[in-house]
């Protein structure tokens, strides 16, 4: 649930609304076209206790511009698909892969888990440690195996958090095969955001 306070019937800030909006409600696998942003804001209306007189007024509450920059406060991307439009791949293929396989479909949240510890101790690390050498511990630890071709540098993987930590890698969705399923992307838009909300 979104936790918003207002008063009865009366529509709350919006910008209030969406620096409270849960997170995970940004973490679904969707292309934001006019038809998603029209949703989105309709949801907004009645989370806030006020209902739009119509979906017209709902789609016209914010323009475009309004609404991708309240957007921009959140500081986290959206996580789609590898073919979504101007998504910016982080699947197996890339360094910013997860080098975790899965045996079975009950080991989705294992292997996220392992990532998102990979991703953690090579912050600590300031992305000096060998990535291949923490995925084996860590395999060690969960259980799991390293993909024999998982071998890319630390500097690789920062130079993909250092795009997508820049004015235009923020304009893009994060794009993996796993949507609308948990997904290791999910753990990278929530250390994006962490980034972003570290720097002033």
């Amino acid at each position: 649930m979104i936790p918003i306070v207002s008063a009865p019937n009366q529509p709350a800030d919006f910008s209030e609304i969406l620096d409270a909006i849960d997170s995970e409600l940004f973490s679904l696998s969707l292309t934001w076209n006019s038809d998603r942003v029209q949703s989105i804001i309709a949801t907004l209306h009645q989370t806030a206790g006020y209902s739009p007189p119509s979906p017209e007024a709902a789609r016209l509450a914010l323009s475009s511009t309004q609404l991708e920059e309240l957007l921009g406060t959140l500081k986290e991307p959206i996580v789609g698909r590898v073919s979504d439009p101007g998504s910016y791949p982080v699947d197996r293929t890339t360094p910013l892969g997860n080098p975790f396989p899965m045996r079975s479909e009950e080991q989705r949240d294992l292997v996220c888990e392992a990532f998102r510890k990979l991703l953690w101790e090579l912050h600590k690390s300031k992305f000096s440690a060998s990535p291949r050498a923490l995925a084996q511990t860590i395999a060690s630890e969960f259980g799991l195996t390293v993909a024999a071709n998982y071998n890319p540098t630390a500097s690789q993987i920062w130079a993909m958090v250092a795009y997508l930590l820049s004015p235009e890698g923020r304009k893009r969705s994060l794009g993996c095969h796993c949507a609308p399923k948990r997904c290791h992307a999910h753990t990278i838009a929530k250390y994006i955001r962490y980034l972003l909300n570290e720097t002033p």
